[in-house]
């Protein structure tokens, strides 16, 4: 052979079809004009809450997306009692495609809800995962393919999506994963796209105005400004609260140290305040797209290093991170002291890792690659979200949906009025009277032990065995301090 072909191998492994099938449909940008329009029309009851600047005066506005995703059939909660959400949040700067990862993860829990992802199912199923794919899901708005659209937000406020586990099986979700889609960061005072495609008052735009629950102005001093920075840091924190992954999307390795260094600020107000609510949360940083094609970024353990592995203590400069260690400090004996940066990120998270999804457009980025990685974020979400409910269910702080939305009315509330950290345990003590005799303590044990829905049967035996031992030793107590005849034998006894 010539031209050096002879020595080029030839990989004659047969390639997975899936994996180029799932790129292209994730990785799609619609450039006609009016179907983007319809596109960003139907997405708008998708919105959750968002803040709107009206003669200077920042309002939050709050609509009915929580509620309308677990509870479909309008039961007045009564079918979703079993139900016990868990939030992932994606935030970063506008135009990183935070959008698309979020289209990427409901429809990658709908293909493995239908058993397709099994490594041994190669190339079978193929129309059954086409299908899937090409089936109608609520899915965020992706980047416009239009010029005019590149530079501008996609959209406004913070999108809320169900997970696609669930949507094509008759396996019931106890555990639903919610996928809340920030607007971008660092944006300025852009029109997003939504916005100005929505030219007249259409369907969308009536139907996001009914499910308006509530229109507040925002009176905190900390989010109560003139530019976009105030409406920013309000999804940044308020996110932060009430999720159990935060996914920072980036594609511009320089602002890396920056942003990390806000987001340990966020996680720092949390744990400073928190009582009795486990705070601390996993963070995934996602290389999205960025133009830096190295294949060895796609190695999660050398990006930690990138990213994470710094020299200088990264509270240096920051006073929130600075006041955080010090006050931190003054609690712990010398061995506890957070004197270098993994110490830190270990008290604030219970994990953080990091993910590459590389750019369908370098040289040596194949399809099945690409689809590897979405897969592998997948993994992650799965097990931080996993951790998270173990570690909730055992400090008895596992909500189900009536009570995790009374929570997250409170917590709107708070933040509006505060820029102080919120506070789930008082939160959702309020709506619970507080004990005043031995019959209400025993009334509120047996409603948090009735309202626990173990993972297994053993589970379940156990707490069906502490729940007798329990009441039946607090009936001992009791009637040793109140009965005559017990007084008299305990006296015996000394």
């Amino acid at each position: 052979m010539e031209d050096g072909w002879a020595d080029t191998p030839v990989d004659h492994k047969p390639l997975d079809p899936k994996g180029q099938l799932f790129s292209r449909t994730i990785i799609y940008s619609e450039s006609d004009d009016e179907k983007v329009g319809r596109l960003h029309d139907d997405d708008k009851v998708a919105r959750w809450f968002n803040i709107k600047h009206e003669d200077g005066n920042p309002k939050l506005c709050l609509y009915d997306r929580f509620g309308t995703l677990l509870d479909r059939t309008r039961s007045g909660n009564t079918e979703t009692t079993n139900l016990y959400p868990g939030f992932v949040s994606f935030i970063g700067k506008s135009g990183v495609g935070k959008s698309t990862l979020v289209k990427a993860m409901i429809l990658l829990g709908a293909i493995d809800d239908a058993g397709l992802l099994a490594d041994e199912s190669r190339s079978e199923n193929l129309e059954e995962f086409a299908r899937i794919l090409s089936s109608p899901h609520e899915v965020p708005v992706t980047k416009s393919g239009s010029l005019k659209d590149l530079t501008d937000p996609t959209t406004s406020g913070v999108h809320l999506y169900k997970d696609g586990q669930g949507l094509h099986s008759e396996k019931k979700e106890s555990f639903p994963i919610l996928f809340a889609d920030c607007e971008g960061f660092y944006a300025g005072n852009a029109l997003p796209n939504s916005e100005r495609y929505a030219e007249h008052e259409s369907e969308g735009a009536r139907t996001l105005q009914r499910h308006l629950l509530y229109e507040a102005e925002i009176t905190s001093s900390a989010y109560k400004t003139q530019d976009k920075r105030g409406v920013e840091l309000f999804y940044a924190r308020f996110l932060y609260a009430v999720s159990d992954v935060v996914v920072f999307v980036t594609n511009d390795d320089n602002l890396v140290e920056h942003s990390i260094t806000s987001i340990l600020e966020w996680a720092a107000t949390a744990v400073l305040n928190s009582v009795n609510h486990p705070s601390r949360k996993t963070l995934i940083i996602v290389r999205h797209m960025a133009n830096d094609p190295r294949p060895e970024l796609y190695k999660d353990d050398v990006l930690w290093r990138v990213y994470l592995n710094q020299k200088r203590k990264i509270w240096k400069g920051s006073k929130v991170l600075e006041k955080f260690v010090a006050d931190y400090n003054s609690k712990q004996d010398f061995t506890g002291y957070i004197s270098e940066n993994q110490q830190l990120y270990r008290v604030l998270f219970s994990d953080i890792s990091c993910c590459c999804i590389p750019n369908k457009n370098n040289v040596d980025c194949k399809p099945e690659t690409l689809f590897g990685q979405y897969r592998d974020l997948r993994r992650k979400i799965d097990d931080a979200s996993h951790r998270a409910r173990s570690l909730r269910n055992t400090a008895w702080t596992q909500y189900n949906v009536p009570t995790l939305s009374s929570i997250l009315l409170k917590a709107f509330e708070h933040f509006r009025v505060s820029d102080e950290a919120f506070d789930f345990y008082v939160a959702a003590r309020n709506d619970n009277p507080t004990p005043r005799g031995f019959s209400d303590h025993i009334a509120n044990f047996l409603r948090i032990a009735s309202e626990t829905t173990p993972e297994s049967s053993m589970v379940q035996n156990e707490i069906q065995e502490m729940t007798q031992r329990t009441i039946a030793l607090s009936f001992i107590i009791w009637a040793m301090r109140n009965f005559d005849h017990c007084k008299l034998l305990r006296g015996s006894h000394r």
